[in-house]
């Protein structure tokens, strides 16, 4: 789960979006769209996310973006598992 928080000053009265990515190995593997409203906090939760990779060791990353680069768009990470099932 994540937190967003949206600009928070006496003006900020848009809201706007914000793009969460999931990179594995370098390589962008799932692009989701998050609300992001002025002044107040949102949290986000990202469920039953599959991907078939072969095995070994791979980097996860996560990456969240605001729409407009002048934001000041606020995340914190709350907690995440990735749970790994052997095929055989």
């Amino acid at each position: 789960m994540m937190l967003t928080g949206g600009d928070i000053c006496l003006t900020c009265n848009t809201n706007s979006i914000g793009f969460l990515f999931v990179n594995i190995d370098g390589n962008s593997q799932l692009q989701l769209s998050i609300d992001v409203t002025a002044k107040t906090t949102n949290s986000f939760v990202i469920s039953n996310f599959m991907i078939d990779l072969n095995a070994g060791t791979h980097t996860i990353a996560f990456k969240v973006t605001h729409a407009a680069t002048t934001s000041k768009l606020s995340v914190a990470a709350r907690h995440s598992s990735i749970m790994v099932i052997p095929l055989e």
